[in-house]
């Protein structure tokens, strides 16, 4: 049934295409993709992967339309046949890679975040009280995973290799190879090495 679906809509996935394929994000896009892909029968950025993506996954289209939200006129067109979740806002300076999870309630504005970002439900990651240099937004590094329902904010920076569990309130900086829990968070794990230490 999946496979007549995809054939079916062929046609309203060529603009997609066009705007993936000729757009300025390709290569940000392509890390999108292959990071969604577990998720399809197919493992290959491309027409058949995207087509399905814009289909079956509404994340990813929001996703979509953020790596294109500098090109005017043909990503709203686009609009006419997959539309933008509503419930997930994203900021710019995003890094390639980025998988979010579920449709509803994600807001996704650091000051920048690495490549390989995992966002789960109902995550928030904003603006806060601002430092002596007036930042208000985290840094997020490379290959950080958060979970649902957490929430990071301020002038804060999260290091390379963070997970940050389901829940979390998380408004302190963060090192490399850490797993942050808990409100108030604490780090329970560093450089795979089991802790417990508060933040």
């Amino acid at each position: 049934m999946h496979k007549f679906v995809e054939i079916l809509f062929y046609g309203r996935s060529l603009l997609s295409w066009l705007l993936y394929r000729f757009g300025p994000a390709k290569s940000f896009l392509d890390e999108d993709m292959k990071r969604s892909a577990y998720m399809t029968p197919y493992s290959y950025p491309g027409f058949k992967l995207l087509n399905y993506l814009m289909i079956y996954n509404k994340p990813f289209r929001s996703v979509f339309y953020m790596r294109l939200r500098n090109v005017r006129v043909f990503p709203r067109l686009n609009h006419i046949f997959y539309r933008p979740l509503d419930s997930i806002e994203f900021g710019d300076n995003i890094g390639s890679g980025l998988l979010v999870f579920h449709n509803t309630g994600c807001v996704v504005y650091p000051e920048r975040a690495g490549k390989n970002l995992t966002v789960g439900h109902l995550v928030t990651i904003g603006e806060g009280p601002s430092d002596e240099t007036g930042r208000t937004d985290p840094i997020i590094g490379d290959n950080v995973r958060i979970f649902t329902g957490s929430i990071v904010f301020g002038p804060i920076t999260v290091g390379n290799n963070v997970t940050i569990g389901a829940g979390t309130v998380l408004y302190k900086s963060v090192p490399d190879n850490c797993i942050v829990v808990g409100n108030p968070a604490r780090i329970i794990k560093k450089d795979g090495e089991k802790c417990n230490i508060p933040l």
